[in-house]
């Protein structure tokens, strides 16, 4: 249940267009909505970044980016991303932008996947607010994101598909670089070698004396593990 909450001030207001960009590596969560970074409205929402379908682990009901906030049209006008595969081990980039004019669109691993018309001037909250990253964006407890977050930012403008595509393609190195891979080795050079895959540890392939007998192991692709028998 962490988060982060930034007090509220004006540089946060965004009343001219924003830009909501961050890596994820989300895992499975019991909340339908998980909120990933936005400024704290329920009345009219300023900006917020929410993920939806959290709790899903059905290959058929992907998880997917909830894009909304406050203008002429709405309070709470809202867009998706089309789904994506949530299994807790890839990095996603994410921006989501909204113009001075109120068109958003939605961008992930640097290119465009949802877009939605212009809907007039952007309607922020009748007064500061803080921004919320990793937990309810309406100002309540809960719905808290769980996983991985890296590179977080908040822009004043909506920024150009062309920023978005160098931005994604320049954070990959990065990404890689401090991701620690399941291959026996210390890819994120803390000192460790695969820690978060709990390598050795008991683990049962359910078989029927439910025992923790056997092994995790790596799986050749560095990412995924196997409950194995060494015995």
């Amino acid at each position: 249940n962490s988060y982060i909450k930034i007090p509220g001030s004006e540089s946060l207001e965004t009343p001219h267009g924003y830009t909501l960009e961050a890596w994820i590596r989300p895992q499975h969560d019991n909340d339908y909505w998980t909120g990933v970074i936005g400024q704290v409205g329920m009345g009219v929402r300023s900006y917020h970044m929410w993920m939806g379908r959290s709790n899903s682990n059905n290959y058929s009901k992907k998880s997917f980016i909830h894009h909304t906030h406050g203008n002429a049209c709405s309070s709470n006008n809202a867009h998706n991303s089309p789904n994506f595969t949530n299994n807790g081990s890839t990095w996603q980039h994410i921006v989501v932008t909204a113009d001075s004019n109120g068109k958003r669109r939605i961008y992930r691993n640097g290119s465009l996947v949802a877009n939605s018309n212009a809907c007039g001037e952007i309607l922020g909250t009748s007064d500061v607010q803080p921004v919320h990253i990793g937990r309810n964006l309406d100002g309540g407890n809960g719905n808290y994101y769980k996983g991985h977050m890296k590179n977080l930012a908040i822009y004043n403008y909506a920024i150009t598909a062309s920023q978005v595509s160098d931005h994604y393609n320049n954070g990959i190195p990065e990404i890689e670089r401090n991701f620690e891979f399941c291959d026996g080795k210390d890819n994120d050079c803390d000192g460790h070698e695969d820690e978060p895959y709990n390598i050795e540890l008991g683990c049962d392939d359910g078989d029927a004396d439910s025992c923790n007998d056997q092994t995790v192991s790596c799986d050749s692709n560095g990412i995924t593990t196997t409950c194995i028998d060494k015995s």
